[in-house]
């Protein structure tokens, strides 16, 4: 079993948790922290099974919660990447498949009727994916609907000022070769009920 890196790990909720399946976070390293999330008292944790390599290296570049209803997120990957609800069973950890369709899948981790989702890029094919690889959708978010991020992804940010999202800007270039974004350099692991 491989082990589990934190910019693979999204706490939604004080009972729900998402985890990237990617190549640097196993299925068997999901499911041993699921099943400790379980012993806390969370509900559910949802996996998603990214594709592997450089350009999704973790769930944080791909899908970030930016509002208690609204997340920054990839659109050239949302429908093409399955989504497995791990939920607590007398035999340890119960999985089961739930869709590719990440506004749904989101709603019902958060018990909404529907989310806000923000394309990184707007996802134009040029600009979407140079914003992709550059972090657009790898912000921290230091409160609901305040977040930092870099200063150079100018359509994604333009999209979270129309979204209400006040956002924090730095600069940053050496950083992001290393696929380095505000969220995944912070090792956000403690987040206070709000």
């Amino acid at each position: 079993m491989r082990a589990e890196e934190g910019g693979d790990v999204l706490i939604l909720s004080d009972k729900v948790v998402c985890i990237g399946c990617t190549e640097r976070t196993q299925p068997g390293a999901i499911e041993f922290v699921a099943a400790n999330l379980f012993k806390k008292g969370f509900e559910a944790v949802y996996a998603f099974e990214m594709e592997r390599g450089r350009n999704a290296m973790h769930l944080d570049g791909m899908l970030t919660m930016v509002d208690r209803d609204a997340f920054l997120f990839n659109p050239f990957l949302s429908g093409n990447v399955n989504v497995y609800k791990l939920t607590p069973a007398s035999d340890g950890v119960r999985t089961q498949p739930v869709g590719s369709d990440w506004s749904k899948v989101l709603a019902d981790a958060l018990g909404e009727s529907s989310v806000r989702l923000i394309p990184v890029g707007n996802g134009d094919e040029i600009q979407g994916f140079w914003e992709m690889w550059n972090l657009g959708g790898n912000v921290l978010t230091l409160a609901p609907g305040l977040v930092v991020c870099y200063d150079r992804n100018k359509i994604t940010l333009d999209l979270l000022d129309k979204a209400g999202i006040e956002v924090r800007t730095f600069e940053g270039a050496e950083l992001s070769r290393g696929r380095g974004g505000a969220r995944c350099m912070s090792m956000p692991i403690i987040r206070e009920a709000l």
